[in-house]
């Protein structure tokens, strides 16, 4: 066939994704074939894991709620404080939730120990909140259920903020709403984080327990508490369990990490606050239990903290909890009760002219709508008003540059982040 040669301007993003149908003409008949290119480098593939690293220490989230690493040894950080030391204070760590011993959640230790559960399934990996909402450094992850033996429909949205300014730059915060999009209700609930903190080295480690915190961590020895390391439960105010776990009863023993034994390390029936003695522990801090009805949520909070000392690690969990209460548990008191209830799309994407904002709300909300560019920088307000449950905004932008641009929608019980390109022709 005849050759031919796509040419672009010179100003055109890296990573655009442009759209072509050929029409081709021979004495065999007509043909419209369908085709894309990408301009220049393609995009970098959306990301299972991160770092959280605007602050003094340094923490990598995944898509699929394991913590510090994707498996241990794998990809990933660990936990580190602070963020320049030459090693890392966390092992392995994973989100551990559910209500019965036939239906424990998680990507932590299996059967046998030396394997990670997976029952975690992304559902939409790990994205950058650009701009934070409302810390430095954001990340935002959904996942659900369907790798368990028994699914009930659990979703998962995991939510972790860090921030930059001093006294508030020592911890790491991770929310998780739990949305029960099954047929039953999921009752007597619980959600917890079991982290294998192995501080220095693992055969030398001490745990201890403030209850009034909510705050179990770890350290070295009495004489080095540098560094401390631990969780605290910001939310709810009530622990389900704040402990230690002895890894002589509980993982040394290849087939003794059951999901039994997470049941009740969960619901506080196996419950060590402080070690016994100097040696390999991990640490349990629970919340619970839930009640969640079809279509309803719960929300568990907790701070990943570091300290040079014990007295310093506890104060730091006490500015995460200010933080957490000023900013953002007194704001959103209220949740969404459906997993992406609010639907927003820019049509068509890349944008070349008008931008087309189409929204289904299912009601009339009051929304405020931003134009940011690709720096965090607010560009325009681009609507302020009430939606009516489904529709299209049009807005035409002036004077924007070829690049990525982000729409921020803010709503009572919401905020969502759309990107698109602009593309002036």
């Amino acid at each position: 066939g005849d050759i031919y040669r796509i040419q672009v301007a010179g100003n055109t993003p890296q990573g655009t994704e442009v759209e072509f149908t050929v029409y081709a003409q021979s004495n065999e008949g007509n043909w419209e074939p369908f085709f894309s290119k990408i301009v220049g480098v393609a995009p970098q593939a959306r990301p299972v894991w991160a770092d959280h690293d605007t602050g003094c220490c340094v923490l990598s989230v995944t898509s699929y709620g394991g913590f510090g690493t994707t498996y241990p040894y794998g990809e990933g950080s660990g936990f580190k404080y602070s963020k320049l030391a030459s090693y890392g204070s966390l092992y392995y760590g994973s989100m551990v939730c559910g209500n019965a011993s036939n239906y424990i959640v998680d990507r932590f230790y299996g059967q046998p120990s030396s394997s990670i559960n997976q029952d975690f399934v992304i559902i939409d990996t790990l994205t950058p909140i650009i701009p934070p909402i409302e810390a430095d450094e954001e990340y935002i992850a959904f996942y659900g259920d369907s790798g368990h033996a028994s699914p009930k429909g659990l979703k998962v949205r995991q939510w972790s903020f860090m921030l930059s300014q001093s006294g508030y730059d020592d911890f790491i915060i991770v929310c998780f709403d739990y949305y029960n999009q099954g047929t039953t209700a999921l009752n007597n609930f619980y959600s917890g984080m079991m982290f294998d903190f192995d501080v220095n080295n693992y055969t030398s480690n001490i745990v201890r327990t403030n209850a009034a915190r909510r705050f179990t961590y770890m350290l070295r020895s009495t004489s080095s508490q540098r560094p401390t390391v631990g969780i605290r439960l910001l939310e709810p105010t009530v622990a389900a369990n704040l402990s230690a776990v002895d890894h002589a009863l509980y993982v040394e023993p290849s087939s003794m990490m059951t999901e039994a034994v997470k049941d009740s390390l969960l619901k506080g029936l196996i419950s060590t606050p402080n070690s016994n003695r100097t040696y390999n522990w991990s640490i349990c801090v629970s919340a619970g239990p839930f009640n969640i009805p079809v279509g309803g949520v719960a929300r568990a909070v907790y701070a990943i903290v570091g300290g040079n000392d014990t007295t310093i690690a506890k104060v730091h969990s006490d500015s995460a909890q200010a933080w957490w209460d000023h900013n953002i548990g007194v704001a959103e008191v209220k949740l969404p009760v459906v997993l992406d209830q609010f639907k927003f799309n820019v049509i068509p994407n890349p944008v070349s002219r008008e931008i087309n904002i189409h929204y289904n709300v299912g009601a009339t909300r009051p929304a405020t709508i931003e134009l940011y560019d690709a720096t965090g920088r607010l560009v325009n307000k681009v609507f302020e008003g009430d939606l009516h449950e489904k529709g299209i905004i049009k807005f035409q932008p002036l004077a924007l540059t070829n690049g990525i641009y982000f729409l921020k929608i803010l709503m009572p019980q919401e905020t969502v982040i759309r990107k698109f390109i602009y593309l002036k022709n």
